[in-house]
């Protein structure tokens, strides 16, 4: 399998994001009817907190390579990003549930983690109606997550977050397969990774030389801000994973399901970890 050759130009800038929002995934548009999707007959069983656990273990993978940088405030852009990069693929590679996973797909993990793009993504590639109805609960629950009390949201957030996979999993069988995989790994990232980072996000600041204690020292509402940009990138790029992974394991490879779910740990942990660098910094 090979590995992923970087060809690197954007900074962790926000100028730079806006720029990635204007692209594109190749052949992304109507990705979800190029499926067959009768390859993804075993999904029912398959177990998508796999998703969002992988995710938060990519995380602490990155976090400790970047610990034993010198000075990670003052890496360059093209450093930053080879060891985010190698990092997931690492992850990708050596997970004997993404076994057979053709290189193709890791090369597709890429970087576009600008949270309107991959919004963008996801409501032109849901063809349901019901599909976009879920998507406007997820982000509901991020803005019931802000009005809530500062020492329970994140309660409150998991709560609403688990309450809408739930009936997304009740309503399964009137959800487009791909489009249900993709919510389910989009739902599954977004309980891990609000998780991760409302517990992490300090030890994060201090690694990038920032203050600590971010939610006494920069406030209630930049920590909340903070972890909702973050876990709503993790979140849709894991959803546009899963639909780029089933697209591309589709012919060949070791099957949709296995190319899905390596598509949205993928995708998720690469626009995780740089909106996390980008936003902190």
């Amino acid at each position: 399998m090979k590995k992923i050759f970087f060809v690197v130009s954007m900074a962790f800038l926000a100028s730079c994001s806006n720029e990635l929002g204007n692209e594109r995934i190749e052949n992304a548009e109507n990705l979800t009817t190029n499926i067959n999707t009768s390859k993804l007959s075993s999904i029912s069983d398959y177990d998508f907190s796999q998703i969002g656990i992988k995710h938060n273990n990519a995380l602490e993978g990155i976090y400790k390579r970047l610990s034993k940088e010198a000075n990670v405030k003052n890496l360059d852009s093209i450093k930053l990003k080879t060891i985010i990069f190698n990092e997931t693929n690492s992850l990708i590679v050596n997970d004997k549930d993404f076994a057979n996973v053709e290189a193709e797909i890791i090369d597709k993990i890429d970087d576009r983690n600008d949270i309107g793009y991959l919004e963008n993504e996801l409501y032109g590639n849901f063809k349901s109606d019901i599909s976009k109805s879920f998507l406007n609960d997820f982000k509901l629950a991020f803005d019931h997550y802000m009005a809530a009390n500062d020492a329970e949201s994140i309660n409150v957030l998991s709560s609403d977050l688990n309450n809408i996979q739930s009936k997304v999993i009740g309503a399964q069988h009137n959800i487009p397969e791909v489009e249900y995989f993709a919510l389910r790994s989009l739902l599954s990232t977004g309980l891990s990774s609000s998780g991760y980072w409302n517990n992490n996000l300090d030890n994060w600041n201090t690694l990038l030389g920032l203050k600590s204690n971010s939610s006494t020292s920069r406030d209630w509402g930049w920590f909340k801000s903070t972890i909702k940009k973050m876990a709503t990138a993790d979140a849709y790029g894991a959803g546009v994973g899963a639909i780029v992974g089933a697209v591309t394991a589709s012919p060949t490879g070791p099957g949709i399901l296995v190319g899905a779910a390596a598509g949205a740990v993928g995708y998720g942990c690469n626009s995780s970890a740089m909106a996390g660098i980008r936003e902190l910094i």
